[in-house]
């Protein structure tokens, strides 16, 4: 088979195409890196203590929930 075949040269030609693409591709990763996610925020929970019905007054329950942001 000669060098100057059509196959020959379309085969070269292909693998040329196809690593040009690839080195791209690397040096777009390497300059712009992909983020690292975001963690979730941490959610601190609280317990609820239930009120007395015997005080007869104002009953009410309060929920005190912090969230810490990650950082």
């Amino acid at each position: 088979m000669r060098w100057d075949s059509p196959f020959v040269l379309a085969a070269a030609g292909t693998l040329a195409i196809h690593l040009i693409a690839l080195t791209l591709g690397d040096a777009l990763v390497v300059t712009n890196p992909p983020r690292p996610p975001q963690p979730a925020p941490r959610i601190e929970l609280v317990e609820i203590d239930k009120p007395k019905a015997s005080t007869g007054g104002d009953v009410q329950s309060t929920l005190r929930v912090s969230v810490h942001a990650a950082g």
